[in-house]
C-alpha cells in the first residue's frame, strides 16, 4: 500500500465520518427535542429519501468513474459522455417527480400508515434530487484524485446541515418536520455550488445517444445495486413500522446507525482504493496485496466492533438516553452484519473492474429475498432481535457470494490464516460479552478487556513486521 493511497484513505475516511458525525452530534438534540416516535418518523422518511436518491442516480456516479479511465485524456469525448448521461437523468427524474406527485398517497400510505406524507412530500422528493448533484461532485473529486476537496466539500455539507437542522429543531422547535426541512434547505446552496464545480465537464454539443446507451448498460445494474442495498438497509424499517410501531423504528435506527459506523470504514477505504485499483489492477503485486488486505481489514473492523460492544452502554448513560438500553440486546448482531457489509466494499470493485456489474444484482436479489422473507416470518415472535440476526446472516451471505464471484474473474490467493484469526477473535468476544452483563462492569474492567484484545492481536503476530513498520513510518 502506497503512502499516497493511505493518505487519500484518511481524507475519505474523515469525509465519511463527518457525514456520520452529523447524526451523532445531533443525537443529543433529538433525544431532548424528539420523542422516540418522532425519531422513528425521521428514520422512516429519510429511508424514503435514500430510496428515491438511489433511483434518481441511475448508477451514473460509478459509471462516470469507470469510463473516465477508458476515455483517458480524451476530454472532449468524456465531456460528451457525462453531459449525455446528466441530461438523460434530469429529464427522467422530472418525469418521476410528476408521477410521484399524482400518486403519492397510493405509493406512500401503504408503507407509512402512521405518517402524513403530504406534509413532507416536496421536502423529501426535492432533497433526493438535489443530493444527486452533490454525489456527482464527490465522484469527480475521486477520479481527479483530489481527496482534500472531497473532505472540504463534506465539511461544508456538515456545517450547513448542522446549523439549519439545529436552528429548526432546537430554536424553532419544529420537531421531525424541522429535521426534514433542514436536510432539504441544506441541499440548495450545495446544488448551486455543485453545478459551478463540474461545469468544465459540460459539453452540450457532444450529446450522443450512443453515450447514453453505453453508460446505462453499465450503470443500470448498479442502480439496482443501490436500490437493493437500500432494501437491505431500510426495507425492514417499513416492516417494523407496520408490525411493531414507529417507536420500534426509532430503537432499531439507533442500533443500525452504530453498525453503519463500521460500514462507513469500508465505504471510505473503497472511495480511495477503487480508482487506485483501476490504475494498478494489471500488476502482479496488486494481487499479492489483495490477499492480505481482506484479512487485515476484517481484523480492524472486528476490533472496532468489540470497542462498540464494550462501551455503547456508557455512551448511552452519558447522553442520558437510557430509553435506548433495549437496543443492547440486538446491537451485537447488527455489528456482526456491519463487519461483513463493510468488507463487501473491499471486494465488490473486482466485478466493477471486469465490468461484470450484472452479477451484483444477481447476488443481491437472493440475499434480499432471503433476508426480508425470514424477517417477515420472525418479526412477530422474535421482534428486533430476530430481525438483527437475519440481517447479519444476509450480509454474510452477500459478502461470501461477492467474494467468490470476484475471485472467478480476478483471482488472487487469500490469506486464510488472517481471516480465521479475525473471525475467531470476533466469536470469542461475542461469547464473552453475551455471557456477562457488560453494562454493569466498571470502566477499568472494560478498558482491560479492550487492552487484552490488543495484546492477543500482537501476540499472535497477526500483522507482519513489514506492515507494522509501514504504519509506524506513516505516523512518524
Amino acid at each position: 500500500m502506497s503512502i499516497a493511497l493511505l493518505k487519500n484513505f484518511s481524507y475519505y475516511t474523515l469525509g465519511q465520518l463527518i457525514t456520520q458525525l452529523l447524526s451523532l452530534l445531533l443525537l443529543p438534540l433529538y433525544l431532548i427535542k424528539l420523542s422516540v416516535e418522532e425519531y422513528g418518523i425521521v428514520a422512516s422518511l429519510m429511508s424514503v429519501s435514500i430510496f428515491l436518491n438511489a433511483l434518481m442516480q441511475y448508477g451514473i456516479c460509478p459509471a462516470i468513474m469507470r469510463f473516465y479511465y477508458d476515455f483517458e485524456k480524451k476530454s472532449k469525448e468524456f465531456s460528451g459522455f457525462f453531459t449525455s448521461l446528466l441530461v438523460y437523468t434530469i429529464i427522467s427524474n422530472l418525469i418521476l417527480i410528476c408521477f410521484l406527485f399524482f400518486f403519492s398517497n397510493e405509493v406512500f400510505n401503504y408503507f407509512l400508515p402512521n405518517i402524513d406524507i403530504t406534509k413532507y412530500f416536496w421536502y423529501i422528493v426535492l432533497y433526493s434530487l438535489l443530493y444527486y448533484f452533490s454525489l456527482l461532485n464527490l465522484t469527480f473529486f475521486r477520479i481527479e484524485s483530489k481527496p482534500r476537496k472531497y473532505l472540504l466539500f463534506n465539511i461544508i455539507q456538515f456545517i450547513i446541515s448542522f446549523l439549519l437542522i439545529f436552528y429548526l429543531v432546537a430554536i424553532e422547535e419544529q420537531g421531525a418536520y424541522g429535521k426534514i426541512k433542514g436536510e432539504f434547505y441544506a441541499r440548495i446552496p450545495l446544488f448551486i455550488a455543485g453545478i459551478f464545480l463540474f461545469r468544465k465537464y459540460l459539453n452540450f454539443k457532444e450529446i450522443r445517444f450512443y453515450y447514453i446507451k453505453q453508460g446505462l448498460g453499465y450503470s443500470i445494474p448498479l442502480m439496482f445495486q443501490a436500490i437493493l442495498w437500500w432494501s437491505l438497509y431500510k426495507l425492514d424499517y417499513f416492516l417494523i413500522n407496520i408490525k411493531l410501531g414507529v417507536e420500534s423504528v426509532g430503537l432499531y435506527n439507533f442500533a443500525f446507525q452504530l453498525s453503519f459506523l463500521l460500514i462507513s470504514l469500508g465505504i471510505s477505504f473503497s472511495l480511495a482504493w477503487t480508482p487506485h485499483f483501476y490504475s494498478i489492477a494489471r500488476k502482479m503485486k496488486t494481487k499479492l496485496f489483495y490477499g492480505n488486505l481482506i484479512g487485515n481489514f476484517l481484523m480492524i473492523l472486528v476490533f472496532f466492533a468489540v470497542i462498540f460492544l464494550i462501551f455503547v452502554s456508557d455512551v448511552l448513560s452519558l447522553l442520558n438516553a437510557k430509553q435506548y438500553f433495549p437496543t443492547l440486546s440486538f446491537i451485537p448482531y447488527l455489528l456482526i452484519g456491519g463487519i461483513f457489509q463493510a468488507s463487501y466494499y473491499i471486494i465488490h470493485q473486482l466485478l466493477l473492474y471486469k465490468k461484470k456489474t450484472i452479477l451484483i444484482p444477481m447476488i443481491l436479489i437472493p440475499g434480499l429475498a432471503f433476508t426480508f422473507t425470514i424477517e417477515y416470518l420472525l418479526i412477530e415472535d422474535y421482534g428486533l432481535i430476530g430481525i438483527s440476526i437475519v440481517k447479519a446472516a444476509g450480509f454474510i451471505f452477500i459478502f461470501l457470494a461477492t467474494l467468490l464471484a470476484g475471485l472467478k474473474y480476478y483471482y488472487f490467493k487469500l490469506n486464510m490464516k488472517k481471516i480465521f484469526i479475525a473471525i475467531c477473535l470476533l466469536i470469542i468476544n461475542f461469547l464473552i460479552i453475551s455471557a456477562i452483563n457488560i453494562r454493569d462492569f466498571k470502566l477499568i474492567f472494560k478498558l482491560l478487556l479492550m487492552l487484552l484484545n490488543v495484546l492477543v492481536i500482537f501476540k499472535l503476530k497477526f500483522f507482519t513486521q513489514n506492515e507494522i513498520s509501514f504504519v509506524r513510518n506513516i505516523f512518524k
